[in-house]
């Protein structure tokens, strides 16, 4: 729901109890959720601290699949957050262990995805995007699915401009699962990534009515670093 210095405080606590408790599965377990929750978060600096206290831990006690999480989780941050083509390398290396060990593989293919798309591998990003949403069998269920057609109407925009009505498809279909899914930060970045393509697509109002919408009835204490970037685009194009 957004309230990020409450999810800060409640990983703090969950890692401190593990700690106290000596218990290094316990502990593993809340440095996986808050990998997760400060990927989602955007939160660079954290991630790097978090995903080597992750990968100390797992090599002393044999975890592979925590090892192989913050492996992905650390390439993602080298490539997205500076601009790292070893990041991609080394998630490339990691993907297919880290699919295979465990039921966050939406996750890491949109991770995958993300870093593929950021070095222009278009077509390798789709093709990945395109394996983790087949394997959807309940329409707008499953961890990360919001993103995947995010980033499936982001790629196919930039590769053929045939596309176009099915990127807006998928960035729609982002928006309503993310909805569906009480999932406000991710129907944020959704409504503000169909903003940007219906405006390079000459249909700037089509764009931002679901981004309108979505900002008069933000929850309460809603937090994200997107926000001053979706309040900006809405008082462009006011």
């Amino acid at each position: 729901s957004g309230g990020l210095a409450q999810a800060r405080q409640c990983l703090e606590q969950a890692l401190s109890l593990a700690e106290r408790l000596k218990h290094p599965h316990s502990l593993a377990h809340a440095l996986q959720n808050a990998l997760i929750a400060h990927q989602v978060a955007g939160d660079h600096e954290s991630l790097e601290q978090l995903a080597q206290r992750s990968l100390e831990l797992a090599d002393k006690y044999n975890f592979p699949p925590q090892r192989s999480h913050a492996l992905m989780i650390s390439g993602w941050t080298q490539a997205i957050g500076r601009d790292s083509e070893q990041g991609l390398e080394l998630m490339e290396v990691e993907f297919t262990r880290a699919t295979s060990i465990g039921p966050l593989f939406r996750f890491y293919a949109a991770l995958l995805a993300e870093a593929r798309l950021k070095f222009g591998k278009v077509s390798d990003a789709l093709a990945v995007l395109k394996w983790a949403l087949d394997t959807v069998s309940e329409p707008g269920v499953g961890l990360f699915v919001p993103e995947l057609y995010r980033l499936q109407g982001i790629c196919q925009l930039r590769l053929d401009s045939c596309n176009n009505e099915d990127a807006m498809a998928s960035l729609e279909m982002a928006a309503d699962v993310a909805k569906q899914q009480n999932a406000v930060l991710f129907q944020l970045k959704a409504a503000m990534s169909m903003a940007a393509a219906a405006n390079s697509l000459g249909q700037s109002e089509r764009g931002l009515r679901p981004l309108r919408e979505l900002w008069t009835n933000l929850p309460d204490g809603f937090e994200a670093r997107e926000l001053a970037e979706a309040k900006q685009l809405l008082l462009t194009k006011s």
